[in-house]
Parts: C-alpha cells; structure tokens; sequence
C-alpha cells in the first residue's frame, strides 16, 4: 500500500511540475516517448500584435527540420523574433507520422515561429504530431524545460518545449491507473 502511494504522490508531482511550466508560458510543446514513438503536443495562444510576419505561404506542416519543431497540419505564415535555446546538440526531426490540428512550430536557425495562415492574434491553438519508431535519442532530444522569446515589438510572449525524462510520462500514466483503479474499489 505504501509503494502505491509513493508513486501516486511522484506521478502528481510530475503532473504539476509540468501544470506550472505550462501556466506561465504563451505556448506550450510538451514532447514524449511512448511505445516506441514520440509525440509532441502543442497548445496555447499568440498575442501577435507588433511581430512581423514574412507571409511565407510555400511552407506546410508536417515538415523536416534540423532545428526545431511543429504539429498540426496545413500551410503556415512565419513570423521573425524567436529566441532562445537548441532542444539538444544535432537535434533532427523528421517529417512526422501523423500530424493533426492547428500547423503551428518553430524553426530555431533563422529564429521563426509559424502560425496557420490567416491566424488571429490571441487565438487557441492546438496540434500534435506523431514520429512512429524514433526516440529522444534518434530525433537528438535532451529532457528539459527549454524557454524562447516571441518578441512582438511592443514586449514579448513565451514558448516553453517540455522534454521530461524517459520515465516520467510511464510515472504519470501509472499514477492515473492507480487512482481509477482506487475508485473503483
């Protein structure tokens, strides 16, 4: 019984470690290794009001990028001032597996954050995108809470990418299914 709430406590802990990481950010990545996958979520908004945008209309998510990330699916307009720190040495994803959602990411090279076409500023955004058979490992990725600026002339938002460790999200989902189970009982 012990152990049963030990691990209940440090799957709730885990959970809110990321639920704080998540409130103070604009947008919010959260990647995982799953059964031999990773997927990335993504969810927030973009006060877009004061970025530049460069209306690059040819790209389209899913995409391979050697330096940064997206979900969703569609055309994107890119927009100029993110900065912040590289997802782990020679990260390199590839184009994902299945994507849905609103298109949205980030390429770090040339410091570009992509939004869907027509996106209306302070609007929700939602995506995922999934890579069947890569790992944190394949793709270059080091667990960690990775925070860029979105600077939109007039101050700036955030992003925050959430790479917990290997074993955190197998935590997480233990905790759930111990809690249910106790409901049931």
């Amino acid at each position: 019984m012990r152990t049963k709430s030990v691990l209940l406590s440090a799957s709730m802990g885990v959970f809110l470690l990321g639920a704080a990481d998540r409130a103070s950010a604009a947008v919010t990545f959260t990647i995982a290794e799953a059964g031999g996958n990773v997927v990335i979520t993504g969810s927030g908004s973009i006060n877009t009001t004061g970025m530049t945008s460069l209306f690059v209309t040819g790209w389209t998510l899913p995409y391979n990028a050697s330096d940064g990330i997206g979900v969703g699916s569609g055309p994107v307009s890119a927009y100029a001032g993110l900065t912040g720190p590289l997802l782990g040495p020679g990260a390199s994803v590839p184009v994902a597996s299945t994507a849905t959602g609103d298109p949205f990411g980030f390429t770090k090279f040339n410091g570009r954050f992509l939004l869907p076409q027509n996106y209306v500023s302070g609007s929700p955004l939602f995506g995922t995108a999934s890579y069947f058979g890569q790992s944190y490992t394949s793709m270059g990725f080091v667990p960690g809470t990775y925070v860029f600026n979105l600077n939109n002339g007039t101050g700036s938002d955030t992003m925050t990418v959430i790479i917990p460790a290997p074993g955190a999200a197998a935590m997480l989902g233990l905790g759930g299914m111990m809690a249910v189970r106790r409901r049931r009982r």
